[in-house]
């Protein structure tokens, strides 16, 4: 018989499963503080992840949500160059990570050329995603930062069917005013003209959004990280 030839994705996400325990989260639960040790690196089981900073005033801005498979923090790849969590994470939703050893893991990514390629593509895409990200926040009207962020929530945690994507448990619009740096009050108007455009329609608790009237093509393959 043929053996299988795993691809670099399969046999990081086989490192994890053998090199890990499981650790369950509640809702709202704090994973990981902001200038912690990195002693862990985690993968995301099931369940959503959000990566937030928090400025002078104690308001929170979200930086990315993280859905299943994607790995946190992606600075300890960096070895020598960051030993301690630059944001904080916590579970979005209930959510099951594999929790492993950071050095462990290392040893062994380093071990494969191609798990070790394969995730410092994954940082540079990263890389460009919260550029093009911190550019649309900077220079964007808050319309145009919306429609990104409802894109930006489909491509990330959304289920595709043609032009459809859903996104199976609620976004409220305090969470997009985070994610887009904006007043809920602000944000709801916006998202209220996004719906009578039909950009977006809530069915069942689910969050439904259809990409093909939303002109952010140009970022979807930096979002299918």
């Amino acid at each position: 018989m043929t053996k299988k030839t795993l691809t670099a994705w399969q046999k990081l996400e086989q490192l994890f499963m053998e090199c890990s325990s499981i650790q369950r989260f509640h809702k709202k639960e704090l994973i990981l503080n902001q200038g912690a040790t990195l002693d862990n690196v985690y993968m995301v089981r099931e369940g959503v992840v959000r990566n937030y900073d928090i400025n002078d005033s104690g308001q929170e801005s979200t930086i990315s949500f993280l859905g299943r498979y994607n790995i946190f923090p992606l600075s300890w790849l960096q070895s020598n160059a960051v030993d301690k969590s630059l944001f904080y994470y916590e579970s979005f939703r209930e959510t099951i990570c594999y929790v492993a050893n950071r050095a462990e893991i290392l040893e062994q990514i380093h071990r494969d050329k191609e798990i070790l390629t394969f995730l410092t593509e994954a940082v540079n895409k990263a890389y460009i995603n919260h550029t093009g990200r911190i550019l649309n926040l900077m220079h964007s009207k808050l319309h145009e930062r919306v429609e990104y962020a409802l894109y930006y929530l489909a491509v990330r945690l959304g289920e595709k069917h043609n032009s459809i994507y859903t996104v199976p448990y609620p976004i409220s619009h305090e969470d997009i005013a985070k994610l887009v740096g904006a007043s809920r009050e602000a944000v709801s108007l916006e998202l209220a003209q996004c719906k009578k455009s039909g950009y977006y329609k809530k069915v069942d608790h689910c969050l439904q959004i259809d990409v093909s009237k939303i002109d952010y093509e140009n970022y979807s393959k930096q979002l299918e990280i």
